[in-house]
């Protein structure tokens, strides 16, 4: 088998870069039309990051104490992970609602 850490180091370099591009985007997007709804896109934008940035810091922290809390720092960061996507979501959501007309 060949060896994948290039391409899982690439993959999440991309990752993290569409992660800022699309923070730059919510940055633009309030300061352009400043709602509930584009703010609650910042705050969804900004908690994907850290959520991104955790990921990677908080494993390699945990697997310090053993396997076990390795798993379990796992299992946490992917039920917290899928918060900052809903939180984005309800605004881009709402958002589109808004300025959709019929």
């Amino acid at each position: 088998m060949t060896d994948i850490n290039p391409i899982y180091i690439i993959g999440g370099i991309i990752g993290f870069l569409a992660q800022l591009a699309l923070l730059a985007i919510c940055i633009l997007l309030v300061y352009k039309r400043k709602n509930g709804a584009t703010i609650i896109m910042l705050i969804g934008s900004i908690l994907i990051v850290l959520s991104h940035v955790s990921n990677l810091i908080w494993p390699i922290i945990a697997s310090r104490n053993g396997p076990e809390n390795l798993a379990k720092s796992v299992m946490v960061l992917n039920f917290l992970g899928t918060i900052p996507y809903i939180v984005f979501t309800i605004g881009f959501g709402l958002f589109v609602i808004k300025h959709i007309k019929k």
